[in-house]
């Protein structure tokens, strides 16, 4: 076998693109959790806010939420 490895150090598109569905599809096939989290309303928004004494927001995290 003959392989060629190519380093890019720029956004490559098509590659991302390639690459992004590949493990989509193995984790859809090899883990139902993974399979679970794509479907609608199975991602959860999350929301921890940091107040001050005069309730202006200071900071916090925002992310989302799945597998329960």
């Amino acid at each position: 076998m003959d392989y060629q490895v190519e380093i890019l150090i720029e956004n490559h598109d098509d590659f991302t693109t390639f690459l992004n569905t590949k493990i989509r599809e193995y984790n859809d096939e090899h883990s139902p959790y993974h399979k679970e989290s794509r479907q609608k309303g199975s991602v959860r928004p999350l929301n921890l806010i940091v107040t001050d004494h005069q309730q202006q927001w200071i900071g916090g995290i925002t992310a989302e939420v799945y597998w329960g």
